[in-house]
């Protein structure tokens, strides 16, 4: 007999996420915003536990009163220490012009993590692939990213970011303006509007994800050469000064904003006591297999800035030229809030989805929480959901919708400006438990509408009633029937909600 090929599965929202359960976890959740993701660690086959801390460099750079020129640098191996000067994970130059960078000669500006950790607390202090501090730290990135945006006075706001992070991790010290803008991977957009323009962390090597940092300036195996008298490969050397660049060219005496953050773990002797598993910090647990999906991800997400609203189509050319955007001008203004942001540029992404819930992260770094109604009669689960219905029905708890909305309002918190909740069904019932708004809802005297909550019609907005019948029937018979039935356990008796108990546990 042939096989028939599965059914994609849909739901209201569209097709179901399946096809990208990596997103869902913590690790890649991190790799996309290393600026307010979970502090997770990178996924491992043998997993250990590891102490965890978000880190961040922050500074301001000027560009000459004669030239309107920076290169930033960016290594994020360094911010696993305090270091400064050349072993700070961002540098700048600003009299590279478009030409190559000396980065033998003294950086304009050097920017450290925030960490409490300085070279002298990793194990090889010497950084000389040495171990001669056993007792010391060793550190791994998990996440990393670097954001640049021009916050001069808007009248004098102009000029254009290019940036670029090289594929395989090796420096750009010797990468001009041209070579910069000439890669496949860069990024061009005006710096006039006031938005940022970011680039994302993503493993590419093996000793990035394998092993531990055990010196504060490069990954391990690599020698730190400073000079230009070394082809930087990126294998046997470190990357100095950085694999990520954001060029500016533009006015005179331009304020450019710089920030980075990364998430760091770190192990060692002096780190037990605080170490926990790895995916511990919100997501599902993640697999090695998931960090190449995830550097995907991170890669497509660097590549959805560029130039959009600021490119205009010149007359007479077949090509783009790119427009400078004034950010005193309305349009413009409103443009730079939308991106202000790379994380604002992204559509809504399924994060999270039970049997009972779909978790939807937006743009503006909201959450929209849509409960699923009780699976239709026949259909695959559909005896368990409605015995579920049918117990809370009568008011017990069930320890399955306990678990999950204690969840819910444990890392999203009720309705609030900051997370929505809606459900049609009974999945309208969870969402005016959590504050939020049902359609036809049937509620259950456990789990009492929040103050604050509504039901609205069937028809008032998008659900999943799927026919006219169906939404007729939950407006005007279970809505006012549960509503009628709002009370406590019916029988009173406690054996009676251990037998509820029981019966998830056999068909959970």
């Amino acid at each position: 007999m042939k096989r028939k090929a599965p059914k994609a599965k849909v739901t209201s929202r569209g097709r179901a996420q399946n096809s990208a359960p990596h997103r869902q976890t913590g690790y890649v959740r991190a790799l996309l915003d290393p600026k307010d993701g979970p502090l997770v660690g990178v996924p491992q086959f043998v997993p250990i536990d590891t102490h965890r801390v978000r880190a961040r460099s922050i500074g301001t750079v000027q560009t000459g009163a004669t030239n309107g020129h920076a290169r930033i640098f960016f290594n994020p191996c360094r911010m696993v220490a305090d270091s400064g000067g050349s072993d700070a994970p961002i540098r700048v130059w600003t009299n590279a012009g478009t030409g190559a960078c000396n980065d033998s000669s003294t950086a304009a500006e050097s920017f450290k993590s925030n960490v409490r950790h300085s070279s002298a607390d990793f194990q090889d202090t010497t950084h000389n692939g040495i171990i001669n501090n056993p007792d010391g730290v060793k550190a791994r990135v998990v996440a990393a990213m670097i954001r640049v945006c021009n916050v001069s006075a808007s009248q004098a706001r102009g000029g254009v970011f290019t940036a670029l992070h090289e594929p395989h991790h090796k420096s750009l010290e010797n990468f001009t303006l041209d070579d910069l803008s000439n890669s496949s991977k860069s990024i061009i957009r005006p710096a006039g509007d006031g938005g940022y323009v970011s680039l994302l962390y993503r493993p590419v090597k093996p000793e990035e994800v394998e092993e531990w940092q055990t010196s504060s300036r490069h990954l391990p195996g690599q020698a730190m050469i400073t000079s230009d008298t070394d082809v930087q490969d990126g294998s046997t050397v470190d990357s100095y000064p950085g694999y990520m660049a954001i060029d500016y060219q533009g006015e005179h005496a331009t304020t450019l904003h710089v920030e980075a953050y990364a998430i760091i773990e770190y192990a060692g002797e002096s780190m037990t006591t605080l170490s926990r598993p790895i995916h511990i910090g919100g997501g599902r647990a993640a697999s090695p297999g998931d960090g190449a999906k995830g550097a995907t991800d991170a890669a497509n997400k660097e590549q959805l800035q560029g130039t959009s609203d600021c490119e205009v189509k010149t007359a007479g050319t077949a090509g783009r030229t790119l427009a400078q955007c004034d950010a005193a001008n309305g349009e413009a203004q409103q443009h730079a809030d939308k991106t202000a942001n790379i994380v604002e540029k992204d559509p809504p992404q399924v994060i999270r989805e039970t049997r009972y819930s779909i978790v939807i992260e937006n743009p503006d770094g909201t959450h929209s929480v849509y409960f699923k109604g009780t699976a239709t009669p026949g259909s695959e689960g559909s005896a368990r959901e409605w015995g579920e219905d049918g117990l809370a029905y009568l008011g017990f708890h069930l320890p399955a919708w306990d678990r999950e909305l204690q969840y819910l309002a444990d890392t999203y918190g009720y309705e609030s400006d900051t997370v929505s909740y809606s459900g049609f069904s009974r999945g309208g019932g969870w969402a005016q438990y959590m504050g939020g708004t049902g359609y036809g809802s049937g509620v259950f005297g456990a789990y009492p509408p929040r103050e604050g909550s509504k039901n609205l019609p069937s028809n008032a907005d998008w659900h999943d009633s799927h026919t006219a019948l169906n939404a007729w029937i939950h407006d005007h018979m279970i809505t006012p029937v549960s509503e009628a039935n709002m009370h406590p356990n019916a029988l009173g008796v406690g054996w009676v909600q251990e037998e509820a108990n029981a019966f998830y546990d056999k068909y959970a």
